[in-house]
């Protein structure tokens, strides 16, 4: 299932507020994640949102790109998975190279 990062959002963003404006042109969606502060519980300002099977990515993201939510014009990508904690690579060990 494909991605998308949907970037700039207030952190006064809510959820139904998010789903009511990237809903607003008859697209659906599987699943609209806002991303929450920690401390707040408010918005961090970036949620995820998941595709249904067989939508295109660049056609969603074409068509969400600059789209404006409580005046703030959002920054749309494909969302990739999640990077290491642990320094350099994607947590997955390193195969050994035989030695020549």
């Amino acid at each position: 299932m494909s991605r998308l990062h949907i970037g700039n959002l207030l952190p006064s963003t809510t959820s139904a507020t998010l789903t009511a404006a990237l809903q607003a042109d008859g697209r659906k969606f599987a699943r609209i994640q806002l991303v929450p502060s920690r401390e707040m519980g408010r918005s961090r300002g970036f949620a995820f949102v998941e595709l249904d099977p067989g939508d295109d990515v660049a056609t969603a993201i074409t068509a969400l790109q600059g789209r404006e939510i409580e005046g703030q014009q959002i920054t749309v990508a494909e969302a990739h998975g999640p990077k290491s904690r642990f320094g350099i690579g994607s947590g997955k060990p390193t195969p050994i190279r035989p030695l020549r």
